[in-house]
């Protein structure tokens, strides 16, 4: 009695096609899902970023100088410059002290931030800062020397996570030119953020 022979059946090309498709259709679900989380960052810190602008001229327009200033020390001397001593502050849980006369706690005080977290929502890791450009000294959480006009205030976002250098290109992209190095905000997109963090700084 001749035994049987079971022909081994494989994959069709049909079959084939629609596994390719599928994964396809998976892939390209989640590198969108990616895009519209990104998408929603570059938004929430551009926005956070302007709102922090526009409590600064705010001030400004109540007080005649400043937050953080030389002159919210002794508002009267009229020769103190507007220069914004540098000040960061790394959590939205972070209430601003009040009476150290540096930008956050300024604002804080003057009711221009307010609740129980004021401070904008940033990623673990991340930092809002506010202080002078210029020269070598910037302080780190300004991205350092990254060409920061001198003699010109800014506000400053620095982020950690693995996206941070598309996010701060896109913010670059939203309020200004999209260069990063010239305008009125400049970037240093970092391809290693975890060690050397990604900056937007805003010239006020």
């Amino acid at each position: 009695m001749k035994a049987q022979r079971h022909a081994q059946k494989g994959f069709t090309l049909v079959e084939i096609a629609i596994v390719l498709v599928i994964i396809g259709l998976l892939l390209g679900g989640v590198l969108k899902g990616q895009e519209m989380i990104n998408s929603a960052k570059i938004k929430s810190d551009t926005d956070a970023l302007k709102s922090l602008q526009a409590s600064a001229y705010a001030y400004r327009d109540r007080m005649g100088f400043y937050p953080g200033s030389a002159r919210s020390t002794t508002p009267t001397d009229s020769t103190l410059n507007g220069t914004i001593i540098q000040d960061d502050i790394s959590s939205s849980t972070d209430v601003p002290a009040i009476g150290d006369n540096l930008f956050f706690s300024e604002l804080y005080d003057q009711g221009f931030l307010k609740g129980v977290n004021p401070i904008p929502e940033i990623d673990e890791g991340g930092a809002w800062t506010a202080g002078q450009g210029g020269g070598t000294a910037v302080p780190a959480l300004m991205g350092g020397n990254i060409g920061l006009k001198t003699n010109k205030n800014y506000i400053c976002i620095t982020l950690t996570t693995d996206t941070s250098a598309e996010i701060v290109t896109g913010m670059d992209i939203k309020l200004d030119d999209g260069e990063g190095t010239t305008g009125i905000v400049i970037t240093n997109p970092s391809a290693t953020p975890t060690t050397t963090p990604s900056h937007a700084c805003l010239e006020m």
